[in-house]
């Protein structure tokens, strides 16, 4: 019987975990905007997305974190216009 139950939750547990993982429309947007940033700053390396799509990042580099957020403001003002 604790054989059965394993093999009818395991499918139900895979599915919510699934669920769970997809990306919301902010955070699409958000990771759409850092892969035109990524790359052109070494000293900048990518944290975390949020559900609401903000964005945190580590830098080291003085000036960095400027031009990061100028960077991923670019591509929003070419989507608004």
């Amino acid at each position: 019987m604790r054989g059965v139950t394993l093999v009818l939750l395991l499918p139900a547990l895979l599915g919510a975990g699934c669920a769970l993982s997809r990306n919301t429309t902010a955070q699409d947007r958000a990771f759409e905007a850092w892969s035109q940033c990524e790359g052109r700053y070494p000293t900048v390396l990518l944290k975390e997305v949020r559900s609401d799509g903000q964005i945190t990042f580590i830098y080291w580099g003085a000036g960095d974190a400027v031009a990061v957020q100028e960077c991923l403001r670019m591509p929003a003002r070419a989507v608004a216009r």
